[in-house]
């Protein structure tokens, strides 16, 4: 939970200030998807001998973009967050305030896990309802970002459609394109089940037996301390 709220309020963040007109993180993607593409020809290309290689070689040519920069998958990583930029701006007024809540949210769980590990027993029902929260924000913005999940499928369905990783025979486009969406919505549905499951297993630990009577082990501990230190 400390990871993922870390991870959590670091995304938010990066969201709201995109959302607020920040291009540091458009900027960025561009950059990358333009070593990606100088990327593609090199690893298209059949491996020249050293000698040879060495004899073509330029001053201008001293750092090429590396190769692995064009496998379909981080070039498909790239479109799609691409996409999911572009398609926030478009739903702007909805998806501010959720990433305002998700940054937010993921510092009051970072709170409320390290006061958890500094066993302070007063927070853990406070812990519980942070976590709830977040459970409820992920299924919020599963839901109403709906239109951004669709465009970064489709994004990437482009890709990897284009530039298949594998050597299969090629079927009809259309049906190639709807497969692959089917698929990468398939995969955003299992990552919020995933995640929610992740939430709720986090919860239960925090209302079994054993932690409870930890906690109230710690308070007594703790109440004995007080009253040593008042006597």
């Amino acid at each position: 939970m400390w990871f993922f709220g870390m991870t959590s309020a670091a995304t938010g963040c990066s969201n709201v200030g995109f959302l607020r007109g920040s291009h540091e993180l458009p900027d960025s993607i561009d950059r990358l998807l333009k070593e990606a593409d100088a990327a593609r020809p090199r690893a298209e290309a059949v491996p020249k001998p050293p000698s040879e290689a060495s004899s073509a070689a330029t001053p201008s040519q001293a750092a090429p973009a590396s190769p692995a920069m064009a496998h379909p998958l981080i070039r498909a990583s790239l479109i799609r967050e691409q996409a999911r930029l572009a398609a926030m701006n478009h739903v702007h007024r909805r998806a501010f305030p959720l990433s305002l809540g998700q940054f937010f949210l993921g510092l009051m769980l970072v709170l409320s896990v390290t006061a958890i590990f500094s066993q302070k027993v007063r927070w853990r029902g406070f812990a519980i309802q942070i976590i709830a929260a977040n459970a409820a924000l992920a299924i919020a913005t599963f839901v109403v970002l709906a239109p951004v999940r669709a465009a970064m499928a489709d994004a990437v369905a482009h890709v990897l459609v284009e530039q298949p990783m594998t050597s299969e025979e090629p079927v009809d486009q259309g049906e190639a394109l709807n497969l692959r969406r089917r698929e990468l919505a398939a995969t955003e549905l299992q990552l919020l089940v995933a995640q929610l499951a992740v939430f709720g297993f986090a919860a239960l630990m925090l209302t079994r037996p054993r932690t409870l009577a930890y906690f109230a082990t710690v308070e007594a501990a703790r109440a004995r301390a007080s009253e040593s230190d008042e006597s």
